[in-house]
């Protein structure tokens, strides 16, 4: 009977089998597990194998859909900057902890400090290319009609906070090689199911057989308006985030090669 709800309980909850198999002892040598969900990189599509794996703590910054009123937003983004220094030391085996770290306050490294000191952390990422990430948070913004978007058209926007994977990840130029190297897994969107095959062999866990993309948004016309000023431009503003990109393509095929046994697959859109 006991086990029957243990079960039940398993399976409503989403809780990996793990959690019952790791002592009390273990829970200072075994890993620490962070995802660094930099938005629109396949970050939700991520999340929903992740829960077949870990017990995931999220730590997501408010929106503006969660608090229309303007004070009220504001009063919960000075919370949520206020919450910095958190130790990964409680972080137990079967859990992880995922979310968004979008501006210069909310720095990965200030919001959790552990991430520098600590060896047994595994941090995992996924990253885009840059412009079609931008592209991707604009349509987003639309379909969900956030405040973000409102008054820039396309060409407007992608001028806006550039180098935004740079701020993601809580790199600079000077120093993102050494950021990335220590990041026990980055993927790319662009190679998605390949790189969930690769993480999951890496992790030990099953990996799934398809992976469903979600959180797309839907594109009109107005890439195919942009000019070549603005396309050149964007990439100019944006030099670190390709810079960054094309490291993490060297780090993936480095990753790659250990797993021989994976084929090729088209890139995937997000």
């Amino acid at each position: 009977m006991l086990k029957r709800c243990y079960k039940k309980f398993r399976k409503v909850m989403r809780v990996p089998r793990a959690i019952g198999r790791v002592s009390y002892a273990d829970w200072k040598t075994r890993p620490i597990h962070f995802f660094n969900h930099i938005p629109k990189c396949g970050g939700t599509s991520l999340t929903r194998i992740l829960e077949n794996w870990f017990v995931i703590l999220r730590d997501y910054p408010p929106h503006d859909l969660q608090f229309p009123n303007r004070d009220d937003f504001e009063r919960a983004m000075q919370q949520h900057s206020e919450q910095i220094g958190k130790s990964l030391l409680s972080i137990r085996p079967w859990q992880i902890v995922a979310g968004h770290f979008l501006h210069s306050e909310h720095n990965v490294y200030v919001r959790y400090p552990d991430l520098m000191t600590l060896d047994r952390v595994r941090q995992i990422t996924f990253v885009r290319d840059p412009f079609q990430q931008k592209l991707s948070l604009y349509f987003h913004g639309l379909r969900k009609n956030h405040a973000y978007i409102k008054g820039y058209s396309l060409a407007d926007f992608i001028c806006t906070e550039p180098n935004f994977m740079a701020t993601c990840l809580g790199c600079s130029q000077e120093n993102y090689k050494q950021v990335l190297d220590k990041y026990f897994f980055v993927g790319i969107v662009e190679r998605f199911q390949q790189s969930i095959e690769i993480l999951s062999d890496m992790l030990r866990k099953p990996a799934p057989k398809k992976t469903q993309q979600l959180n797309i948004s839907p594109r009109n016309d107005e890439p195919s308006n942009l000019s070549e000023h603005d396309i050149n431009n964007f990439h100019q503003i944006n030099s670190l985030d390709y810079e960054i990109f094309n490291y993490c393509k060297i780090l993936f095929a480095r990753h790659r090669q250990q797993f021989t046994r994976l084929m090729s697959y088209e890139p995937t859109q997000i």
